[in-house]
């Protein structure tokens, strides 16, 4: 078996002829090729270039493919699941408020009470809260001046509710107390300026829309009395004696003897 012999020793040795002709016309062979390539020039590259077929419709096509299989994409919840949505926050209410809203709801009882002894307790309730809406102050003059509401200390008890209504002048229930006393100190015009103020602060009142037609009753106005008499009623329809005052006022206002 012969061996082979390594190329560094082919160097040095005698290449033979029919060999060197082999590899001569191998290498002319690769020449013209080159050079017929070269010949192309760079316009016979692109063209070649442009003769392959081209990926990119295929490419093209896969990608529709892959894009027409998907499913669309579900909208997101704004709200995660599980969780309910933040509501908004509630008003706070100050305690006058607070108490407004009382008053009002027990003045709607009053109007709406079936039974004698359910309108009493919802009127006590009404009178409480009228009470409640007054600061310490005005409530110590007021306390004060209905224990000088006797007729030697009337003047005094004016005195104190007028101090009253300056710490505090939007209480009806101050208004109406001191239009009653000044009734009584034969004063009706000034009780109707105090009851006009007061009717508006607090027009659900049926004491004051009767103590407005005792008081133009006062001043021998007989319509504007029974008015002021039904609005009463229409506030509290069971009013205590209501049949009596009712015809009393109606007589009065017919110009018509008692």
């Amino acid at each position: 078996m012969t061996r082979s012999t390594p190329l560094p020793v082919l160097a040095g040795r005698k290449i033979p002829r029919t060999l060197r002709r082999l590899t001569l016309a191998c290498g002319l062979a690769g020449f013209w090729a080159w050079s017929g390539l070269a010949g192309m020039g760079q316009v016979g590259i692109n063209r070649a270039w442009s003769a392959a077929p081209s990926s990119a419709p295929h490419n093209q096509t896969a990608q529709q493919a892959q894009q027409a299989g998907k499913k669309p994409a579900a909208k997101k919840n704004p709200v995660p699941t599980g969780k309910t949505p933040a509501k908004t926050p509630r008003k706070i209410r100050t305690p006058a408020e607070v108490l407004e809203l009382r008053l009002q709801a027990a003045e709607q009882a009053v109007k709406a009470a079936h039974t004698q002894e359910a309108s009493n307790q919802a009127w006590q309730q009404a009178e409480s809260l009228r009470k409640r809406q007054l600061s310490a102050g005005a409530e110590l003059l007021l306390t004060e001046a209905r224990e000088k509401s006797t007729a030697p200390d009337l003047h005094a008890a004016l005195y104190d509710l007028s101090a009253a209504l300056t710490l505090q002048p939007d209480a009806a229930l101050l208004r109406r107390t001191r239009a009653e006393m000044r009734l009584a100190s034969n004063d009706p015009t000034g009780a109707v300026q105090d009851l006009g103020i007061a009717l508006q602060q607090d027009p659900g009142d049926p004491t004051s829309w009767f103590l407005l037609a005792r008081t133009e009753e006062a001043l021998h106005n007989g319509p504007a009395a029974l008015n002021a008499f039904r609005q009463a009623l229409k506030n509290a329809p069971l009013f205590p004696e209501r049949t009596t005052l009712l015809h009393q006022f109606t007589l009065d206002a017919q110009g018509q003897p008692d």
